[in-house]
């Protein structure tokens, strides 16, 4: 997965375990943590809570969605800063494994291009009940024109209105403001790999998602900042944000000091690192990936290993899907 999009699933795993504008910090204890797996439990697609210990969704559920995984990954395996050879260039739709489209125009001129992509009822199979989006994404890739192809800046990226996400009956409605990814090192025909001198930072100012069906909850995470370095295996920080649920409370994030997010961008997963978040009274949560567990999110509170994990092993196969049909569609490094 393009790793900006890495970071914000672990940003979105923040607001759904701990929660408008002027929210308050709130408190961080193992009661707020149980009531968050609840609702991760109660509302997430493909991701639930489990015991420390105990076989993943995935595990249960069989090989077959291990295997949908590995069939995906397998085409970003190659990727050498932005998409693997079989994918040669952006502006490209796709089928869904159960059905529907993801439509892509684009519009190219004076170095910089445009680009729509409509979620036409695309489908995407998993083992726990098809996932169906509607809805329009809008990109805008800001590049100056020269004799060896445009020399891209930056891509900015937002949905236009709200994308419906469907799983098992259920409605999300999610909605994506001001994301901003500025290239470190701007060249002709795709940026150069970013390092630590000229990262690739990227600014989203508010993602929000409206669980339709408990309550119209929203949840979001906003005003955040991420840098990145590397190609393949690439390593993201980040600097700031918040996280939280609307008229409830928040958090805000972070990656630990000298612990940022390790990336293979290839295998589509996050390898290691820490998110923290912060609340009142000096309270702390941390968030990191299972070294044994894929798709696992061990979690402590306040310094103590915390009894349960997030679970989103099923999600893997459908998360790698979405990523292939990104990389068709958007120019991403």
């Amino acid at each position: 997965m393009h790793t900006k999009h890495h970071a914000s699933i672990f940003a979105l795993a923040a607001a759904l375990l701990l929660g408008g504008c002027g929210d308050k910090l709130i408190v961080i204890d193992e009661a707020a943590a149980d009531y968050r797996l609840d609702e991760i439990d109660a509302s997430l697609p493909l991701c639930g809570a489990m015991d420390v210990g105990t076989p993943t969704r995935a595990m249960r559920s069989a090989v077959g969605q291990m295997q949908q995984f590995a069939r995906y990954t397998r085409l970003l395996s190659g990727s050498k800063g932005r998409m693997p050879p079989m994918l040669p260039m952006a502006g490209v739709g796709s089928t869904g494994t159960c059905g529907g489209s993801l439509d892509v125009t684009f519009d190219h001129g004076g170095g910089d291009t445009d680009y729509v992509l409509a979620f036409n009822s695309y489908c995407m199979t998993s083992s726990d009940g098809d996932i169906v989006i509607n809805g329009v994404v809008e990109a805008f890739e800001d590049g100056k024109p020269s004799p060896m192809g445009p020399v891209v800046d930056s891509l900015e990226m937002e949905t236009d209105g709200e994308v419906e996400i469907v799983h098992n009956g259920e409605t999300i409605l999610a909605t994506i403001r001001g994301d901003r990814t500025e290239y470190g090192i701007p060249a002709a025909g795709g940026p150069g790999i970013p390092d630590a001198e000229n990262p690739n930072v990227r600014t989203l100012r508010e993602a929000s998602a409206v669980f339709v069906d408990h309550d119209n909850r929203e949840d979001y995470i906003r005003d955040v900042r991420i840098e990145r370095t590397g190609g393949t295996s690439a390593t993201v920080t980040i600097l700031e944000g918040e996280a939280g649920t609307k008229g409830v409370g928040r958090v805000d994030i972070r990656t630990a000091a000298g612990d940022p997010l390790v990336i293979n961008v290839g295998g589509s997963r996050v390898v290691s690192g820490t998110v923290e978040l912060l609340g009142a009274d000096d309270t702390i949560m941390t968030l990191q990936p299972s070294c044994t567990q894929p798709g696992v999110i061990d979690i402590t509170v306040n310094g103590a290993p915390y009894d349960q994990a997030a679970d989103c092993s099923t999600a893997l196969g459908p998360a790698a899907e979405a990523v292939v049909a990104m990389y068709n569609a958007l120019p991403l490094y």
